[in-house]
């Protein structure tokens, strides 16, 4: 799994991401931290890739629950902002309307070049991200 921080409401909290597969499923589970176990995990970091520090925004809008996550770290030009949509497990996947103060550059839904996950991977040539530097997914601006 991968140790990550985040921040809310200006509050520091640690989290524990995992992902694992069950035949063609993707099955994600996450876990708080506490301060000292996430320092436990950091002697486990792994030297190829980037820690991933976010900035979560959530809100609704038309019955519908939305979450912009901003890239602090990497740092990287442009800033890297996705919106995520998050509907029900049992639902079938549907149309979303986004709202009108968003600007979405590109749908990555289905990219996994923008997973945590990806971007915390080192080029070892010149150690930046691995992304396109104009990645931007279901963009907020």
């Amino acid at each position: 799994g991968d140790a990550t921080e985040k921040r809310s409401l200006n509050i520091r909290s640690y989290i524990l991401k995992t992902v694992s597969t069950k035949g063609a499923q993707e099955i994600e589970s996450t876990r708080n931290l506490s301060r000292r176990e996430y320092e436990d995990y950091l002697r486990f970091e792994d030297p190829e890739r980037f820690r991933i520090k976010q900035r979560r925004v959530q809100f609704s809008y038309k019955d519908q629950f939305y979450e912009i996550v901003e890239y602090l770290e990497p740092k990287r030009i442009p800033p890297l902002l996705l919106l995520n949509v998050h509907q029900n497990k049992d639902e079938k996947l549907a149309i979303v309307d986004i709202p009108d103060f968003l600007s979405v550059k590109e749908d990555v839904t289905l990219q996994s070049t923008y997973s945590a996950h990806m971007i915390s991977k080192r080029n070892l040539q010149d150690t930046s991200p691995m992304i396109p530097p104009l990645a931007r997914s279901m963009t907020a601006s």
